[in-house]
């Protein structure tokens, strides 16, 4: 007879029940995206069934923003893309590389391209040489980060000409309101894209409103 294990008396239940469980756990997924396809997009076009998900880049007012972009600016011109707000570090606000598809051929540039459209620790990376070197958040900067930034933003600049760019599509990192306060400027004056605020925006606006 071979030596018995030393095992507590359940163990083999829990260890067969978890077992089972992550077995089943593909299929009870995949029965909820049958069931959600069935009862929310089924007989939707694709614009129609992107808006059934709850992610930034399936937001059907990228392809009104790329067109509305498109109207303002001269042809050929390259965009600028810069987060200057937003609590967002997920990369569920990362909607504006899908907005330089829809942009294309229209050169679209950012800042650390690598970072921008990299891991998502390369996008914290990103968004820190925005908000925490280049203060494109306008939350301040402490002595030695303005000290950095002035020894930075020679070779930034040049850059920045050296591609021709003049016009800067500014936007805040909230996944629930991509576009509501999203600026085009073009060499710093704004220029007005007629964007109708998002949900989240009438809400804060309404806030606001009830404050005063």
């Amino acid at each position: 007879m071979p030596p018995s294990l030393d095992l507590p008396s359940g163990a083999w239940c829990y260890g067969l029940v978890l077992c089972l469980g992550l077995g089943l756990l593909p299929l009870v997924q995949g029965g909820h995206q049958v069931h959600r396809w069935w009862t929310e997009r089924r007989g939707l076009d694709e614009a129609a069934q992107l808006e059934t998900f709850d992610y930034p880049w399936c937001d059907p007012r990228i392809a009104e923003v790329a067109a509305r972009i498109d109207a303002a600016m001269p042809e050929g011109e390259p965009l600028l893309v810069t987060p200057i707000g937003g609590d967002d570090r997920t990369g569920r606000t990362r909607y504006f590389l899908f907005l330089a598809n829809e942009l294309y051929p229209r050169p679209v540039v950012v800042r650390q391209p690598n970072w921008a459209s990299g891991t998502l620790v390369d996008y914290v990376q990103w968004v820190w040489f925005h908000f925490d070197l280049l203060d494109t958040d306008g939350s301040g900067l402490v002595p030695a980060g303005r000290k950095r930034l002035d020894n930075k933003l020679p070779k930034i600049r040049s850059e920045l000409e050296r591609y021709g760019v003049t016009w800067d599509f500014q936007f805040h990192l909230d996944p629930d309101d991509p576009f509501g306060r999203a600026v085009l400027r073009r060499k710093g004056e704004p220029v007005d894209l007629g964007l109708l605020p998002g949900p989240r925006s009438e809400a804060v606006a309404s806030s606001v409103e009830a404050k005063r």
